[in-house]
């Protein structure tokens, strides 16, 4: 109810629940908002979330970097191309117009361009927004269109930029004095060319960044997935159990799992009440061995319930003892007192060597349970958190349905599954998936974060470029006598190709040096998040670096061969 204190509601419920349970004395309730279960309020909210708040910060500040360069871009072309304005600005100063006059002007310009820009891309937006929802799994829309606070949002975001990306070049290109452009003096009057090379030394450096960030990432996601997880996932079906039940439906569960191990093409079977990558059934304290330290009942163990068979079909390794019988997973685990325990359980319960735990006895609540043995440790989730203290709990288990086959004729051996399960679980859906397909699921952020920054780095490369190819032909044309001299004492194209060029390569060079250290520092705390993970190698840095330099190189060489190879007679008599 409104106005209920939500701290008074959580002690309340702590206390119900002690009451209830006293074996589980010093646990506390939590409160979750509803609001909160999408995306977390903050980046150290501790409770589970549905929605990455990182990622969606993340992708907001690609898209805001992106978008930096581009203004960058039209700061660096707007003010090469006052070289082809300057005789109108001159022939206006001279009319009359006044700085502040001709300011707004160029203001206005860019304003309108920038309108232009966002039209477009709410087109293409529109056009591609089921390519959109394919790449995220999900079915987005654009309801959004529709807030009035979006458009707000959207139009102070397009008059700063505009102003952001404006000023400067209206601020140019209406300083240029009158007499001097029209008598085509503008050499003279044209300044701010160490800016430009910071705006594409900018520019490069996020380059640089961003595939570098696609690279570690790829290197991370293969790591994960070529690494040994301790368990074998491949060429295992897993069908869901019943979700509707009836009064014989224990029976029928046994029924169904004996015509599995009838059928030719199974070669291994088991139930469980989850699958590796779907998480645990529970997770409790209060599990001590009987001479427990202090302290000892607060740690957390993962809870998991299966049948016998479970650890043969996913091909889990026993370092000491062996799974529990069929009749012991028939009575289940609050009836057998058997568990099974791996080894990073086996180390927080303060036992030192495997061998020696098996038939020993650990306390839970008021009852011993004897440990019948010790599996080595596999990755159940992925390696974003360390393998969890595991304890698996005998049972008869129908929840999932797992079977290990080959991959001939699946069509046909799925048909029969479903035939047979149609048979014993009326009223129930056949619904099946591969393990090593829903294992990998765990994999999806990353696997969008690749391709996010490989989009990112392509376009962040492409602006860059254009901003490089301006500046190349800016200076070619500022230089074009000196080009024209050179030639006719005898200089090659090659050599006036490399003079052009080497000033551009050593911006690329900076940009390099400067994106090298804030790309290592921004990955490695990305790299945090993984409790196993890579370590960022060099020749990284070598290949980003490589890849800048080729393509600045390609994009400059383009206008100093044209200059190179220009006539220059024609050269020398253009004024």
């Amino acid at each position: 109810k409104k106005g209920v204190n939500d701290k008074l509601i959580t002690r309340q419920v702590t206390t119900l629940f002690n009451t209830m349970q006293p074996g589980d004395a010093g646990i506390s309730a939590v409160l979750q908002p509803l609001k909160n279960l999408h995306l977390a309020p903050d980046f150290d909210y501790p409770y589970q979330t549905f929605g990455s708040l990182k990622f969606m910060v993340l992708l907001f500040s690609v898209a805001i970097l992106i978008l930096l360069i581009a203004w960058v871009n039209y700061i660096n072309l707007s003010t090469v191309q006052s070289l082809t304005r300057a005789k109108e600005t001159g022939v206006r100063k001279v009319l009359g117009a006044s700085r502040l006059q001709l300011t707004f002007q160029y203001l206005s310009e860019t304003l309108l361009l920038s309108g232009a820009a966002v039209a477009i891309a709410f087109l293409l937006v529109q056009l591609f927004q089921q390519t959109f929802n394919g790449f995220t799994g999900k079915q987005l829309s654009l309801q959004v269109l529709n807030q009035g606070w979006f458009w707000l949002i959207s139009g102070l975001f397009i008059l700063a930029g505009s102003l952001m990306s404006g000023t400067y070049v209206a601020w140019v290109l209406s300083s240029f004095k009158p007499v001097a452009t029209i008598r085509g003096k503008l050499s003279n009057t044209i300044s701010g060319m160490s800016l430009r090379k910071g705006l594409v030394i900018f520019q490069f450096s996020v380059s640089i960044i961003f595939i570098i960030a696609t690279l570690v990432l790829y290197q991370q996601l293969n790591y994960m997935k070529t690494s040994n997880t301790g368990i074998s996932l491949s060429q295992l079906v897993v069908i869901k159990g019943p979700t509707v039940s009836s009064e014989e439906q224990a029976s029928k569960n046994d029924a169904f799992k004996n015509v599995l191990s009838q059928l030719p093409f199974v070669k291994k079977y088991a139930a469980s009440n989850n699958v590796p990558g779907g998480g645990y059934n529970f997770s409790t304290a209060g599990i001590t061995k009987l001479n427990a330290k202090q302290d000892d009942d607060k740690k957390s163990y993962r809870m998991f319930i299966s049948d016998e068979k479970f650890f043969d079909t996913y091909g889990i390794r026993f370092a000491a003892g062996k799974t529990y019988t069929s009749d012991e997973a028939a009575m289940g685990w609050n009836n057998s007192l058997k568990v099974i325990i791996n080894e990073k359980a086996a180390a927080q319960l303060g036992f030192s060597n495997e061998a020696a735990i098996v038939g020993q006895k650990i306390l839970w609540g008021e009852k011993q349970y004897e440990v019948a043995g010790v599996v080595k440790d596999y990755h159940h989730l992925s390696m974003h958190q360390p393998i969890d203290p595991v304890i698996y709990l005998p049972s008869v288990s129908f929840v999932y349905f797992t079977i290990q086959t080959d991959a001939a004729d699946m069509n046909n051996k799925l048909s029969t599954l479903e035939n047979y399960y149609k048979q014993y679980f009326a009223g129930n859906p056949f619904e099946y998936f591969f393990a090593d397909e829903n294992y990998n699921k765990q994999f999806t952020t990353e696997n969008q974060l690749g391709n996010v920054f490989i989009a990112a780095a392509l376009v962040a490369i492409i602006i860059a470029c254009l901003g490089l190819f301006g500046l190349a032909s800016f200076t070619a044309k500022q230089r074009i006598k000196e080009i024209g001299i050179r030639k006719v004492l005898g200089a090659s194209v090659a050599n006036i190709t490399k003079l052009l060029s080497f000033d551009f390569i050593k911006l690329v060079l900076v940009a390099a040096i400067i994106a090298f250290p804030l790309a290592w520092f921004a990955m490695h705390r990305w790299l945090q998040d993984y409790a196993y993970r890579v370590n960022i190698s060099w020749w990284i840095f070598f290949i980003a670096g490589l890849i800048a330099l080729m393509i600045a190189l390609f994009t400059v060489s383009f206008q100093a061969i044209k200059a190179a190879i220009a006539n220059p007679v024609r050269s020398l008599r253009t004024e």
